[in-house]
């Protein structure tokens, strides 16, 4: 096995994504383990070794054996335990959910595709197994730079693709499928152009109530908590990996002086902008 060189580099840097918060990770719980939740985004789940027990939707008490992949859609409240212990590894979709540039799960609505809402579980077939020994390994070496997630998630939906058929692949995205998949697509294509919760109801033409009840019930929160958590993620990304003027960043992000963005950096940053630009370029 090999190891990470420069670690420190690595470490410091704003781009290395780990804890809860980031987009990949893998979790082990021990024998007897309880835990609930909420998500606020769609999770897709493999079970690597061991199973677990999840109540969930429709389900109650549901047994999900190893080397099986499920998925559970915002807004989902789920109860888990584990007799043997379990370990996963589990991907937070927070974009489109896309399979490739030409296919999505609107296609799978279009075509009208016929499947078992029970056949839900996908298996980790030996395509996949390939794939999650080389990402485990690199996972495992500290190897979790945000860019490298966003690929490996990118190749995760591209064998989706190319070695499920549309059959299983329909059934294991049903609950986003009855969620309104057309919806959602709108929300992604549209966030960057509106400000506020009332300019994305208007363009979506709904009342402001209306979209953001529709808006809860697909994303599982609020519009305009959505849209701060994409609003923090775009300006830490512009302070961190561009050079643009932080003056110029305030000033497209809709504050009126850079005093307000400072403050506002500080409160959810934890630092000035100018300060988060040094730290994150000191190695």
């Amino acid at each position: 096995m090999g190891s990470l060189l420069y670690a420190s580099e690595h470490l410091s840097c704003f781009n290395y994504s780990i804890g809860e918060s980031s987009r990949v990770n893998c979790v082990v719980y021990p024998k007897g383990h309880q835990w609930e939740g909420v998500l606020n985004e769609c999770d897709i789940i493999f079970i690597l070794e061991g199973s677990l027990h999840l109540t969930y939707d429709r389900f109650t008490d549901r047994h999900i054996p190893t080397k099986k992949i499920f998925l559970l859609p915002p807004g989902c409240h789920f109860n888990a335990y584990t007799e043997e212990g379990v370990t996963c590894l589990v991907y937070r979709i927070q974009d489109s959910f896309r399979f490739c540039d030409h296919f999505s799960i609107e296609n799978l609505q279009k075509e009208k595709i016929e499947y078992d809402v029970d056949e839900d579980l996908l298996d980790i077939n030996e395509e996949m197994e390939l794939y999650l020994s080389f990402f485990m390994e690199n996972l495992d070496n500290g190897l979790r730079c945000v860019h490298y997630l966003e690929l490996k998630t990118k190749e995760l939906f591209f064998l989706f693709r190319t070695y499920y058929s549309k059959e299983l692949l329909a059934a294991f995205c049903h609950p986003l499928i009855s969620m309104d998949a057309s919806f959602s697509e709108f929300v992604f294509k549209n966030y960057k152009s509106v400000k506020t919760v009332n300019e994305f109801a208007a363009l979506a033409s709904y009342s402001t109530s209306g979209f953001e009840k529709k808006f809860k019930q697909v994303f599982g929160l609020s519009a305009y908590q959505w849209m701060k958590q994409k609003k923090n993620q775009q300006l830490y990304h512009e302070l961190n990996a561009t050079d643009k003027p932080i003056k110029l960043i305030a000033e497209e992000q809709g504050f009126p002086s850079l005093p307000q963005f400072n403050d506002y950096c500080k409160k959810h940053f934890g630092f000035p902008p100018g300060k988060i630009r040094k730290m994150n370029r000191a190695t």
